[in-house]
This record gives C-alpha cells, sequence and structure tokens, in this order.
C-alpha cells in the first residue's frame, strides 16, 4: 500500500469515525461490520495532480483575463503590464507541461492544456507588445491575439472537459 494511499484511507477512515462518534447511542451505527473487507481503492497521483493544475491554472487565466480587460480601458503601459503577466503565466504552464509526461488515460486532456498554455503565453506576448511597438496595433493584429484568448480559453475548458471524462480510466 503506498504512503499516499494510506494518508487517504487514514482520513477517510476518520471521518467515518467521526460521524460515528456524533450518532446518538439509540441509533443503530451506520458503519460497516469489521468482518466486511474493505475494497481497495487505487489513485492516480499523477491524475490528481493534473488536475489540480487545471483548476488553478482555469482561476488564474480568469484572473489574468479580466486584468487584461480592465487595462484595455487604460494605457498602453497598462495594457503591456496586463501582457507581460499573461505571458509569464502562459510560459509557466507550457514549463510545466514540457517537464510532465502525461499518463495514457488522460493523454488527450493533457494535449489541450499544453496547447491551451501555448496559445495563453502567444496572446500574452501579442498584447506586451503592443505596449512597445511605435505604432498601435492594426485589426487584424488585435483580432489575432484575441483569437489566442478565445483559444486559450477554450482549450483550458476542453482540458478540464476531457480529463473529467478521462477520471474513469485513471483509477
Amino acid at each position: 500500500m503506498s504512503s499516499s494511499y494510506r494518508v487517504i484511507r487514514a482520513l477517510v477512515l476518520g471521518v467515518g469515525l467521526s460521524v460515528a462518534a456524533c450518532a446518538s447511542p439509540n441509533e443503530p451505527s451506520s458503519a460497516p461490520p469489521s468482518d466486511v473487507p474493505t475494497p481497495e481503492v487505487t489513485f492516480n497521483a499523477a491524475y490528481g495532480e493534473f488536475t489540480a493544475r487545471i483548476q488553478g491554472a482555469r482561476g488564474r487565466y480568469a484572473i489574468l483575463i479580466q486584468d487584461l480587460a480592465t487595462a484595455s480601458a487604460g494605457t498602453s503601459e497598462e495594457v503591456g503590464r496586463a501582457g507581460e503577466a499573461l505571458a509569464a503565466f502562459g510560459l509557466a504552464e507550457v514549463t510545466w507541461w514540457e517537464a510532465h509526461a502525461a499518463d495514457p488515460c488522460y493523454g488527450e486532456a493533457f494535449q489541450a492544456y499544453g496547447e491551451a498554455a501555448g496559445d495563453a503565453w502567444s496572446a500574452g506576448l501579442a498584447f506586451a507588445g503592443f505596449a512597445t511597438a511605435p505604432e498601435p496595433p492594426t485589426e487584424a493584429e488585435t483580432q489575432d491575439a484575441v483569437a489566442l484568448l478565445g483559444a486559450a480559453t477554450d482549450g483550458f475548458a476542453s482540458a478540464a472537459s476531457l480529463a473529467a471524462i478521462a477520471r474513469i480510466d485513471c483509477q
């Protein structure tokens, strides 16, 4: 039994004991008889890390997009700073993605995540570049950067959905 499984099992048993202790003495206990074997539950730690990474990244990405939207009503320097923050986030996620190997059970979700991180990085670089360019961005350049934001948004959502679907295979 791996140490992470022992910790999870101890937590589950601890919660079960706490619930059983709260039952009144006149109520029958819902705890299983001691002679019933506990089913062996497996946990794919890499899948757990990956799904936690997706959730965290989606939250940070949403904040960065809000910051970029707010900055777009301000100066080009504010847009540049928001773009730099988005690019730094995208680069960090791409770097994490490149340093990890996908378990086959969630490979499709992992690929979608890497593509979304790359799109976020590229969009951030584009918006950061707008601030230092001698001319304002063209309509086409702006549309391309916004399209990258849309692709990143869709990609992170797709990665989360594909990871949820893969949960059964990853146990």
